[in-house]
């Protein structure tokens, strides 16, 4: 995106006492990739069932800023260049266990363990017009190194009778977080870790010609990525 602007200051009389034009040239590319892998052990008893999955996200994103102010009247003449790297990658394994113990009942239980790392590193140059060279400005960097580490198992109970079907249960999920926030005085390190037990219930009933009311509840964990970060 490009913008410019003008900038007018004035007094009391209307006379013009600053005046200076700001160009705005920013430049971002984002990207992503991602990979699954899975395999599934199948049982005598129909339905039974033992799954192991491996999957990988990768979402990359970079970022240019050029902002110059142009002097017109009693303003300092500036020049500054930034250059943002972000990087988001997470990678998933999980097993996933379901057991039809009779046509009534089914039990239905899992691990999974995400790992999150992420990253945002800035070079940011200011310009030396006494010397003609572009100097880099470390008052201005800050980086972070950021690791999400998510283990999480569910255990689950599923009724069912002629059109009726109750499910129930709990997820629990463990969260370890530690990064480092970078700076020109310090790099500073952080970590902090979190516990959820988050139940489900769900309830569905079939009516004639295949139609389906449900019932449901649980509740959501939303972490935020190295964007809002």
């Amino acid at each position: 995106s490009v913008s410019n602007k003008r900038y007018i200051s004035m007094d009391l009389n209307k006379k013009t006492t600053r005046e200076y034009v700001n160009d705005l040239n920013n430049k971002n590319g984002y990207g992503m990739m991602s990979g699954s892998l899975s395999y599934q052990k199948n049982f005598k008893k129909p339905d039974k069932s033992l799954t192991f999955s491996y999957s990988i996200d990768h979402n990359p994103s970079s970022g240019d800023f050029n902002n110059v102010i142009d002097p017109v009247l009693d303003y300092l003449e500036y020049k500054q260049k930034s250059h943002n790297k972000a990087n988001g990658t997470e990678h998933t394994i999980q097993a996933d266990y379901y057991d039809p113990i009779s046509k009534k009942h089914q039990f239905e239980t899992g691990v999974k363990y995400i790992l999150r790392q992420n990253y945002s590193d800035t070079d940011v140059h200011k310009w030396d017009e006494s010397n003609k060279i572009w100097v880099r400005d470390n008052s201005k960097i800050n980086d972070l190194d950021y690791n999400q580490h998510i283990l999480g198992a569910y255990l689950g109970y599923v009724f069912k009778y002629k059109k009726l079907s109750l499910k129930g249960g709990a997820r629990m999920e463990y969260t370890y977080n530690d990064g480092v926030s970078k700076s020109e005085q310090k790099e500073i390190e952080f970590d902090n870790r979190q516990f959820d037990l988050v139940p489900y219930v769900n309830l569905s009933y079939m009516f004639k010609g295949a139609h389906i009311v449900t019932l449901s509840y649980t509740q959501r964990l939303s972490r935020p990525g190295i964007w809002y970060l």
